[in-house]
């Protein structure tokens, strides 16, 4: 059952930067499904394990004794289009900031207090331990908070502790850090023990975080329509994870582990055989929740899976049904922007050909067709305020030009004719029908 969420809520007390979006559509109406679920604590683990970050930055500082200055992060950022999920993580931990970055569509959530590292997050992962090899990473940034709760970053002895568990932690240090502290020798970073699924929600986590849900469309001449659909699931991660991708194949039961056939830095785990979609992958899917955006995903792959299990995909209806779910997937689907973080807009709207001599369209009510054309009110405002062409075929004023031929369309009518354009479909605008 869908539910309707309201991010107005969800905006209060968060930091927002304003700036110009993607082309990605503004969506108000569709939400996804598991919005409002508890997150379960081991789900919590696997989305960290998939897209977590344990960082400790070591910044000069006159001011303190030592002349350097110790900051834990931990860290999760996403694309705007989870900032409803980021807000749950927070909610889960108690503890922590969200800043959402308009301009950047990105998200992020981030726990900087000790108090609230030790208090909060150590615990969780105490109790609910990753299993990937950010383990290693988790350990290292652990025993960093350890040497901070005693107050050993103040001290000569205990930085050069510090510098040198961050010499093992992530990438290793910068060449600034490698000058400041020459006597540095790298601790040994933690052997991370063979993967062992410990719940059935890690997995959900861990691939609301980097598994995809993707339908492929393939030239195929023994195929009628010319073309067919595929299904796959993939888990993408880095190749030190490939025992744990090996894992999960084991776990369902199907699907194989790939090396990235460039450099093998990276490994996917692939399952594309539509029974094992159809039996496996999507029953469990089913019982254990897909939280955020890729809910939606998911929701649009089960879809496509029963149109293709009746075989009415070979059909030129099943396949435009297929190809619908398709295109809205994944980087199609659209950014789920709140009231309170839209631009305002006032006064009247005039819609003009590029040269500023046709007029096609005129309200004083412009939240309305921002609605129904389905235009970004930032994306207007930027071609108001630079005067650009919106779709190679519009122009935006707020005053009415004289000396102009009037081709008036209704509402409807432009939004199926910029929605045509969208779709690549030859509509030109001289072959528009006066009213």
């Amino acid at each position: 059952m869908k539910t309707n969420y309201n991010l107005n809520k969800l905006f209060k007390g968060i930091s927002v930067f304003m700036g110009s979006f993607s082309s990605l559509p503004i969506i108000f109406k569709r939400t996804y499904s598991s919005s409002n679920l508890p997150l379960k604590p081991w789900f919590v683990t696997g989305f960290v394990d998939a897209e977590g970050c344990f960082l400790v930055s070591i910044v000069k500082n006159d001011n303190l004794r030592t002349g350097w200055e110790v900051i834990c992060r931990f860290k999760i950022g996403l694309h705007i289009k989870d900032s409803l999920l980021l807000e749950q993580i927070k909610t889960y931990f108690g503890v922590g900031t969200l800043t959402i970055n308009v301009k950047n569509n990105s998200c992020v959530f981030e726990v900087t207090s000790l108090e609230g590292i030790i208090n909060n997050l150590l615990p969780h992962f105490h109790k609910h331990p990753l299993i990937s090899n950010k383990l290693a990473d988790y350990l290292l940034f652990k025993e960093v908070i350890l040497i901070m709760q005693q107050k050993g970053h103040l001290t000569v002895p205990g930085l050069q502790t510090i510098v040198n568990l961050r010499a093992a932690l992530n990438n290793g240090l910068s060449d600034t850090l490698k000058e400041a502290f020459p006597l540095t020798v790298s601790s040994v970073r933690p052997i991370v023990p063979e993967s062992i699924i410990p719940n059935q929600n890690w997995i959900s986590g861990f691939v609301s975080g980097d598994g995809s849900f993707k339908i492929l469309k393939q030239t195929s001449r023994s195929h009628k329509l010319g073309y067919r659909f595929s299904l796959v699931f993939d888990i993408t991660q880095d190749s030190r994870d490939e025992l744990l991708l090996r894992t999960i194949a084991s776990y369902f039961g199907c699907g194989s582990f790939y090396y990235n056939q460039l450099d093998k830095a990276t490994g996917k785990y692939i399952v594309s055989g539509f029974d094992q979609i159809y039996d496996s992958i999507i029953p469990f899917f089913n019982l254990y929740k897909i939280m955020g955006i890729k809910a939606l995903d998911f929701e649009d792959f089960c879809k496509a899976a029963e149109i293709m299990k009746t075989k009415s995909h070979l059909s030129e209806e099943g396949a435009a049904k297929i190809l619908v779910l398709k295109d809205g997937m994944n980087k199609g689907r659209g950014i789920y922007l709140p009231e309170s973080v839209k631009l305002s807009l006032s006064g009247p709207l005039f819609i003009y050909n590029p040269a500023k001599i046709i007029l096609y369209y005129t309200t004083d009510n412009i939240k309305d067709l921002i609605d129904v054309l389905n235009i970004q009110e930032v994306a207007l405002n930027k071609h108001l305020d630079k005067g650009t062409i919106y779709l190679k075929n519009f122009t935006f004023s707020q005053s009415l030009l004289p000396n102009v031929e009037q081709q008036l369309l209704t509402l409807d009518e432009l939004a199926q004719i910029m929605q045509r354009i969208r779709e690549g479909k030859k509509n030109k605008i001289k072959k528009f029908k006066k009213i």
